[in-house]
């Protein structure tokens, strides 16, 4: 049987913005790519999913900027200043 690629363990990791929107905070953890979930009540930052840890916040960013470019629109990271109503 063969494991989906929802079901093969990756980092999931989570980035906040510090001043000048600077990526920081970088937080890692071990999990599937279904099981890595944006928080409910994050506000300004963003959740991507890789095989491998990005090494720092601004690897990190670029990832996610990434993931959000090659999904067609299906965004992860929060613009800070952005509206949170979508429709």
């Amino acid at each position: 049987m063969r494991e989906s690629k929802d079901q093969v363990e990756g980092c999931c990791y989570s980035i906040g913005f510090g001043a000048m929107m600077k990526p920081c905070c970088l937080s890692t953890t071990n999990t599937t790519q279904e099981s890595c979930e944006q928080p409910d009540d994050m506000v300004g930052g963003g959740v991507g999913w890789s095989p491998t840890c990005p090494q720092d916040a601004d690897q990190a960013s670029e990832w996610i900027q990434q993931q959000n470019s090659n999904s067609g629109g299906g965004s992860l990271l929060v613009d800070a200043t952005a509206s949170l109503h979508t429709r």
